[in-house]
């Protein structure tokens, strides 16, 4: 019988944030920005070998939507809930927005022990026109306008060869904007594995594809939690 998710809440900068933690184990964070990656629902799978705390930071999900978001990174909402847990080290993993999320944790906080990022590259960002766009039509969210402003702040190769941690970037070979874009992950596959990235794409799949269930199940994660058993 699948174990049932245990669904908590903790405060940052006066607004909840919602998670939900099963399993048992190492810490494995899924920060999750959006409901639509399929990631997040494969707790139950991850769960046979980790407590895994998918978090879901203000502006997302279930957690509160402040007009007043906060300035600082999303790392300090996700150390929160980890101090409200208990939780000393962990291994972040997130997908598309929470790719870049998952870079952004790990280059903040040396309690992180492996940063897993699917489907984004780190040599991508968003540019000052898409950013000028975004607040001035507001049709993006606040909270991710605000994190891509607290992005753009890094040179991503720079934090890479700082960070002490284990990194996977993954993505699916039809993965356009990350693949074959002109800041994509095989353009730049040189210079992320001499700051000990490791790379892995998978064929066949594109950027949706990439994290549908059967992708997910049958290669994915597999995949995944065998490059988190060799980091050991």
């Amino acid at each position: 019988m699948e174990e049932a998710a245990r669904v908590g809440r903790t405060e940052f900068a006066g607004h909840g944030i919602s998670y939900r933690v099963v399993g048992s184990g190492p810490a494995l964070v899924l920060v999750k920005p959006h409901g639509l990656p399929r990631i997040y629902d494969l707790m139950a799978p991850l769960s046979d070998r980790y407590t895994v705390i998918q978090i879901e930071p203000l502006g997302f999900g279930w957690s509160d939507r402040p007009s007043d978001y906060p300035l600082a990174g999303v790392h300090e909402q996700v150390l929160a809930v980890l101090n409200q847990e208990g939780v000393d080290s962990f291994v972040v993993w997130g997908y598309s927005q929470g790719g870049a999320m998952a870079l952004a944790i790990a280059q903040a906080t040396p309690r992180v022990t492996g940063m897993v990022a699917g489907g984004w590259s780190p040599m991508g960002a968003p540019t000052d026109a898409w950013m000028r766009r975004a607040d001035r039509e507001q049709q993006i969210p606040i909270a991710s306008r605000a994190f891509w402003r607290w992005y753009r702040r890094f040179d991503w190769l720079d934090e890479l060869a700082a960070m002490q941690c284990p990194k996977l970037v993954y993505a699916g070979s039809g993965d356009r904007p990350r693949v074959s874009g002109p800041r994509g992950i095989p353009r730049a596959r040189d210079a992320l594995t001499q700051r000990g990235v490791t790379l892995m794409e998978f064929g066949g799949l594109d950027h949706r594809t990439c994290n549908t269930e059967p992708a997910l199940s049958n290669s994915v994660v597999p995949a995944v939690l065998d490059w988190l058993d060799n980091c050991r």
